[in-house]
């Protein structure tokens, strides 16, 4: 049963990934969809592994004392992901604005800040990715 759902999520990856990558021309335009997609994905997985942290955790206490502890690691490990994708929701933007940058030459750089920064594109990542452009 666990190869069945590695399979299904290996799918999901190629088909989401193969969209993004045909849906835009530039490597600047798959990063920002990427960044778009993540920071759009992050917050609301994060407030359901809260909230399903808490359920097992309400639901641990009124079990035996095996199951209870149990789902106290169950919760655990949950707001552990949760706290992983704050931290992650935090730093990918500024990743992909370093990579954005560090791979473009100097009048590259400039034409992306007029194109990203002055309002052609609108996306999520905008404001931070515009702030670590450095051209």
């Amino acid at each position: 049963m666990d190869q069945k759902l590695d399979v299904r999520i290996v799918i999901l990856s190629a088909v989401m990934t193969s969209g993004l990558l045909f849906a835009q021309s530039t490597l600047e335009g798959v990063l920002l969809a990427v960044c778009d997609d993540v920071m759009g994905l992050i917050p609301p997985i994060a407030f359901l592994l809260v909230a399903t942290a808490a359920v097992a955790y309400a639901l641990g206490g009124v079990m035996s004392a095996e199951m209870r502890a149990r789902t106290h690691v169950w919760a655990q490990s949950l707001l552990i992901g949760a706290i992983i994708g704050g931290i992650l929701y935090i730093v990918v933007p500024r990743l992909l604005g370093a990579l954005i940058s560090a791979g473009l030459d100097p009048t590259t750089c400039q034409q992306v800040r007029r194109e990203l920064c002055n309002g052609t594109y609108s996306g999520v990542c905008r404001d931070v990715i515009c702030d670590s452009l450095n051209c």
